[in-house]
């Protein structure tokens, strides 16, 4: 808090105008279209998520993680066709640095 000329403090965001900044971009993979919509709502309400992508199926997933770089991908597990488990082992061989959030419906 920084007091300003009124004798009231104001909050400075350092991270806004910082160099060391990160912005995201998030490539979200689940075939349920309600899922991927909530959580684009929900990460476009982060101002360090500057892009977001969708992708219904794995196939679609190493297509768009081929053509461009991104910073985290959101995966589900179950998924048809090839399930999340399957997927998330080919991005870590064509992309091992490439973080990967897994969603699950199941407890375990």
């Amino acid at each position: 808090m920084i007091p300003s000329e009124s004798g009231t403090h104001r909050h400075i965001d350092h991270h806004k105008n910082s160099r060391h900044h990160k912005e995201f971009k998030v490539l979200i993979v689940d075939d349920h279209a309600i899922v991927r919509a909530g959580l684009k709502q929900l990460l476009s309400s982060s101002q360090d998520i500057v892009s977001t992508d969708e992708a219904t199926n794995g196939q679609e997933a190493l297509k768009k993680i081929r053509a461009q770089d991104w910073d985290v991908v959101v995966l589900d597990i179950s998924m048809p066709g090839k399930n999340g488990l399957e997927i998330l082992k080919q991005i870590k061989c064509e992309c091992p640095k490439l973080a990967v959030l897994i969603l699950s419906m199941h407890a375990e």
